[in-house]
């Protein structure tokens, strides 16, 4: 009799430790959904013209990040999961931002060096050159910025000087002669 008894007993902790390992592949499931979201958002986000997917992150954390919180100090299952999905969406939000604002300031640079040539070129000669190639420029250097940027002279004779802007499509950042600075322009 002691020996069925014995038998149970060692049956007993194999089923204890297999609790755990089941709700472990329950909690890396989960995340796993999330961060298999998160790597689609991230690669939609991250294209140019697709900044506006920030905008998703504004509409819902409102909503999101309370009850988060709340998941995070009261149900104790549940707070390693929720606290790993947090910090894997406001890391997708950072990662989104950041690129893109890497972005901007390289298409600011780039934009910079093409304005200072055809005001070095409108200072040594008297006038702003008609082409880009009268300024020493190609063509190129001006589309690396974005595909739909403009060099060209108004019927006045100023120039215009505008790219597209990499965050939000059809927006437009043009270069102002006169003042020396870059204006904004929505659509």
């Amino acid at each position: 009799m002691r020996l069925k008894n014995m038998a149970r007993f060692r049956l007993q902790p194999i089923s204890c430790v297999a609790f755990p390992v089941q709700a472990m592949n329950f909690t890396m499931k989960a995340l796993l959904n999330s961060v298999l979201a998160a790597l689609a958002l991230t690669v939609i986000g991250v294209q140019r013209h697709a900044g506006p997917v920030l905008f998703l992150f504004i509409m819902v954390w409102p909503f999101w990040l309370p009850y988060s919180a709340y998941i995070i100090c009261f149900k104790l299952q549940q707070r390693k999961l929720q606290v790993l999905r947090v910090v894997l969406w406001v890391g997708t939000a950072v990662l989104i931002a950041g690129v893109h604002y890497i972005r901007l300031n390289l298409d600011r640079a780039a934009a910079d060096k093409i304005a200072a040539r055809i005001i070095s070129y409108s200072v040594a000669h008297g006038g702003y050159p008609a082409s880009l190639a009268e300024a020493g420029l190609s063509l190129d250097a001006l589309r690396s910025i974005s595909p739909k940027s403009l060099y060209a002279l108004d019927g006045q004779g100023k120039p215009i000087l505008f790219y597209e802007s990499s965050f939000i499509a059809f927006d437009t950042i043009s270069y102002d002669f006169e003042t020396r600075s870059w204006a904004y322009q929505p659509d």
